[in-house]
């Protein structure tokens, strides 16, 4: 799909928000003539206008529905590391807008030192946003956003000129991989040529970073666990469309390596817990599986990702406590 279709869509969305977030449902207590009383001078007017924007800030109808189109404003705030702050760890529609408003700065920065300040939180935040939009099955948006986090990646070479340095190739790996594992359809081998000759360069660069380590963790393991159990036909079908499977690969012992280091994994931890959970029930370690699940609820829950991760780890966690310690 184009690009100039895809704004066109988004472009007729949000008209829909902006009329639909108008109405008001419930309109109690209106006195008849409301709306004329408004009319006739043109102070009266920009009052009447000011009215209906006021609705649409306040309208949980058109808050929604801008943030399954991801349309927000930007936010007052200009720091670049308190922005990418809120990217990481708020609410959705606040990542929306931090991101936004660090477009707005890079944009705006007229040296390369403001510029270069900038390009990492923006190429990060777009993963971050990726994921959102995978979890409310956004497709037009992860799109966009991937591509527009792309076009970043190319330009942060030019604020990271060292060849010794691999930070423009760790946060283009952990683009690609939110891309990667978005929808089941960009699981395949072109996308995982991609990811892992990207994860080669950064790794060889900075090999122990917790954050690569993390990727390549959950490449192996997921790409194991798809597989390993599948009859012999479904495992080649897989295989043929998703590439092979590391043979002897170790979830357990990989993802445990790095367990001291799950803060530093630039992911929610419940992703980290509720994928060893995973690799441990593979091996027949049920009551283990049930720690780390354990450890996955009590992460904090905030935006759509958290909750969707949330809720996978506690219906995974009903059935192999049943299958455990229930009565059969």
């Amino acid at each position: 799909m184009r690009l100039e279709t895809l704004y066109f869509i988004s472009g007729v969305f949000l008209i829909l928000a902006t009329i639909l977030g108008s109405i008001e449902c419930h309109e109690k207590d209106k006195e008849p003539g409301a709306a004329d009383k408004l009319k006739g001078t043109n102070k009266n007017n920009f009052l009447y206008r000011e009215n209906t924007i006021a609705k649409l800030r306040t309208n949980k109808f058109a808050r929604l529905f801008n943030k399954v189109i991801g349309f927000t404003p930007k936010l007052k705030e200009n720091n670049p590391l308190e922005l990418y702050t809120l990217v990481l760890y708020d609410a959705d529609l606040i990542k929306m807008a931090a991101y936004k408003t660090l477009i707005y700065l890079f944009k705006k920065s007229k040296t390369d030192e403001e510029k270069k300040e900038l390009i990492i939180p923006i190429i990060h935040s777009a993963t971050e946003l990726v994921k959102y939009y995978s979890v409310v099955l956004n497709c037009p948006k992860i799109k966009l956003t991937f591509y527009e986090g792309l076009s970043y990646t190319r330009k942060c070479f030019k604020y990271y000129p060292d060849e010794k340095d691999g930070t423009c190739f760790k946060y283009k790996a952990l683009l690609l991989e939110s891309f990667f594992f978005s929808h089941k359809v960009e699981i395949n081998r072109i996308m995982r040529k991609w990811l892992v000759n990207t994860y080669k360069k950064a790794i060889a660069l900075m090999p122990k970073d917790k954050m690569l380590a993390f990727l390549a963790a959950k490449l192996g393991c997921e790409f194991k666990l798809q597989t390993e159990n599948k009859n012999f036909f479904m495992r080649k079908i897989k295989e043929l469309y998703m590439g092979p499977v590391v043979e002897n690969y170790n979830c357990k012992q990989e993802l445990l390596a790095i367990k001291g280091g799950v803060k530093d994994l630039g992911t929610y931890e419940g992703e980290y817990y509720y994928l060893l959970a995973k690799a441990l029930v593979n091996e027949g370690f049920y009551n283990e599986a049930i720690v780390a699940l354990i450890n996955a609820r009590n992460g904090p829950v905030v935006d759509a990702k958290t909750r969707h991760t949330n809720k996978k780890v506690q219906e995974y966690l009903e059935k192999i406590y049943l299958i455990q310690h229930g009565d059969l």
